[in-house]
């Protein structure tokens, strides 16, 4: 009996929706990148260290206050280019988009356009093609 290779993510998920959760990993999955999942911030840093092959990080927004500048900017500070740093969340939310901005994500998307496009920014941020990872907002 073989034992089955260990699959190193190229992708971590910051989100606590399972839902949504459920769907960006079938599609990682479906697309052959490996994607982990942290439900918070204390697993996350681990989780970063424990896999030098990752590529990018995708955040939901909502778990973050807007005004909490130390958050918004640990996670640029964790998540060092050339690595992508790219965040999700609701198109009203103004302030935490704002926040990301300040704080130097590559990628700030409402939910819908990435929900839209998971496919394209899934190969370009984690599969390696250059012309999505250019930055958006």
């Amino acid at each position: 009996m073989t034992t089955p290779e260990k699959v190193e993510p190229v992708g971590i998920l910051l989100c606590k929706d399972l839902f949504f959760v459920a769907g960006v990993t079938a599609t990682a999955r479906s697309l052959d990148l490996p994607m982990r999942v942290s439900p918070g911030f204390t697993p996350f840093a681990k989780m970063l260290e424990e896999s030098p092959q990752v590529k990018a990080v995708i955040v939901d927004m909502g778990m973050i206050e807007p005004g909490n500048t130390a958050v918004w900017e640990n996670l640029r500070t964790l998540v060092k280019p050339p690595l992508i740093l790219a965040g999700f969340g609701s198109h009203v939310d103004t302030a935490r988009f704002a926040a990301a901005q300040a704080a130097g994500f590559d990628h700030v998307l409402p939910k819908s356009s990435f929900s839209g496009r998971m496919v394209e920014w899934l190969k370009g941020w984690m599969g390696g093609s250059a012309e999505t990872n250019q930055k958006s907002s």
